[in-house]
């Protein structure tokens, strides 16, 4: 904390983050939780292709390969500053991981307004050994590695955007 007090840009920055707290009020004053995710999108092509509100039970959506795709998180923060928020995805293929993205996200205070985080652009993987099924974990933790999300979903990688079914 000592080196905060000689960082004017630091001192700043925090009571630029509490002034936004001081007027927020609480979006579920019984949940105890300061990060409130209500919604998980999967953006293609820079449209909004899939989307899923909280809870996030059950997410199962197809990627056609090849596409250029993102990751996109909407949340609320009550009660106290998040410091730090950072975006851990893990994608699995066959019980394999074969991905991991690990993106900062940034420090939040608390605040009426929804905040949104779209991951990096990725491109999802092509050709014969790609296809098939996938499992990803996402996490959001803080800078003290408390894990303020963790959820589930799956996803297809086919040629094209319908589900496919084999020629008989």
């Amino acid at each position: 904390m000592s080196k905060d007090a000689d960082d004017k840009s630091l001192q700043d920055y925090k009571k630029k983050l509490l002034a936004s707290a001081e007027t927020a009020e609480l979006i579920e004053p019984d949940n105890p939780a300061s990060v409130l995710v209500r919604k998980f999108s999967v953006v293609v092509e820079g449209e909004e292709k899939f989307s899923f509100d909280y809870p996030f039970d059950g997410i199962k959506f197809t990627l056609k390969e090849g596409s250029n795709y993102s990751l996109r998180l909407q949340f609320f923060v009550q009660r106290e500053i998040v410091s730090g928020l950072k975006y851990v995805n893990l994608v699995y293929k066959m019980k394999m991981r074969v991905d991991k993205s690990d993106e900062m996200v940034g420090s939040y205070p608390p605040s009426n307004e929804i905040f949104t985080y779209t991951s990096l652009e990725d491109e999802a993987p092509k050709g014969l050994l790609a296809r098939g099924s996938y499992a990803a974990k996402v996490r959001l933790l803080d800078d003290d590695e408390a894990i303020h999300l963790e959820f589930g979903y799956d996803f297809d990688i086919r040629r094209s955007w319908g589900l496919e079914r084999p020629h008989m």
